[in-house]
This record gives structure tokens, C-alpha cells and sequence, in this order.
């Protein structure tokens, strides 16, 4: 007869664990194996640009403080009416 070993709630866990930090190891590393790199597109500051139809974002200031590693991102949000 064959015995089912059933997994505990810490072998399980340990599992999940696992599973996902070898994702996100793949998924980190795979830009080196396979050699692409992704574009980032540079903000410019007071140009607006669509969430949605009626509704515009804008980056109005941009601050990096090194002291502290913090950046401040300050966005200026409008609503542009569509009358029709």
C-alpha cells in the first residue's frame, strides 16, 4: 500500500515561499540572460498627459533629498470637460 504524505501548514508555507522568490528571481534576472533592456520614459515637468477621457496628470515638481534617500514626486491633477 502506498502512503500519501500529507504536507503541514509550515512545509506548505515554506513551499509558497520558495516558489515565489525563485519567480522573482527569474523574473529580476531575466533581463541579464536574455539581454533586453527596458526604456523608461523621462517626465517632463509640467506636461500633462491622460489618466482616463476627461481626466489629466502633470508632474510639477521633482526634489531628491540624498540625506534622507527620499524622492518627493508633487503631480498637478485636472478634469477637462468633453462637451458634445
Amino acid at each position: 500500500m502506498i502512503k500519501k504524505k500529507k504536507l503541514t501548514s509550515t512545509q506548505l508555507y515554506l513551499f509558497t515561499l520558495v516558489f515565489f522568490i525563485l519567480c522573482f528571481m527569474f523574473i529580476f534576472i531575466s533581463p541579464a540572460i536574455i539581454g533586453k533592456s527596458y526604456p523608461y520614459k523621462e517626465t517632463v515637468l509640467n506636461e500633462y498627459e491622460s489618466l482616463s477621457n476627461t481626466t489629466e496628470i502633470a508632474l510639477v515638481k521633482k526634489q531628491y533629498n540624498p540625506n534622507k534617500k527620499i524622492m518627493r514626486l508633487d503631480f498637478a491633477i485636472r478634469e477637462t470637460c468633453i462637451l458634445q
